[in-house]
């Protein structure tokens, strides 16, 4: 890390990729050997700009190092209060909760540099976890309820198909299942079978279809 080099960071990337959703929580660890830790100012970036501070001008006379210091928000006592080599949990003098609800996928940057002479030191390594909300998997709408081959009308097949769905001797898709839930109970039964062959004789209702 440049001595006396304020605000130009030297920054270090970690590059998130496949981890589709929304962000539920962050923490960061890191371990930095430096002979006056008061000197740094940290940082930790999102991929979309967003910038939270972990640590600035923390320690005391000649303290030294932060070694795996953890950064949680959740965590019993402030960088602030406590004292170097600074290792164990902190909650940091930002907040990782702006990162809530951010996209996780791309370069995350842990943005670190000396506003003073004399003492130096290095980054050696850092870790980030990542907490999702998973995305959500849609829930299907099925329209032409009864329409099990989906030909586009109602018919003795699609009464035989939906009981053969309901005794288990053929393994339907999901629009095949959907379609042949006559009565919309989300359970394919005979009944429904019983339902879509009177709807073709035209002794009974139609199926019902989901707005």
């Amino acid at each position: 890390i440049f001595d006396n080099d304020c605000p130009i960071y030297t920054p270090d990337t970690i590059t998130v990729t496949n981890l589709p959703g929304t962000i539920a929580k962050v923490t960061v660890r890191f371990t930095i050997y430096h002979t006056w830790v008061a000197d740094l100012d940290i940082y930790l970036e999102s991929p979309d700009g967003t910038l939270v501070e972990l640590t600035t001008d923390n320690g005391g006379f000649a303290d030294a190092h932060y070694i795996d210091t953890i950064f949680d928000d959740d965590a019993p006592i402030s960088i602030t209060e406590g004292e170097a080599p600074y290792t164990g949990t902190y909650r940091p003098e930002g907040f990782l909760s702006d990162f809530i609800g951010l996209g996780a996928e791309g370069d995350w940057r842990l943005l670190m540099c000396d506003d003073n002479e004399e003492d130096v030191g290095y980054f050696d390594r850092w870790d980030l976890c990542l907490e999702m909300d998973p995305v959500a998997t849609p829930t299907p709408v099925c329209l032409n309820h009864g329409d099990v081959n989906d030909d586009g009308m109602l018919s003795s097949e699609d009464a035989q198909l939906a009981f053969s769905i309901a005794i288990g001797t053929i393994i339907p898709t999901t629009e095949e299942e959907c379609a042949a839930d006559c009565d919309g109970s989300e359970l394919v039964s005979a009944g429904d079978a019983q339902l879509i062959f009177m709807s073709v004789l035209g002794m009974g209702v139609e199926c019902v279809d989901e707005e």
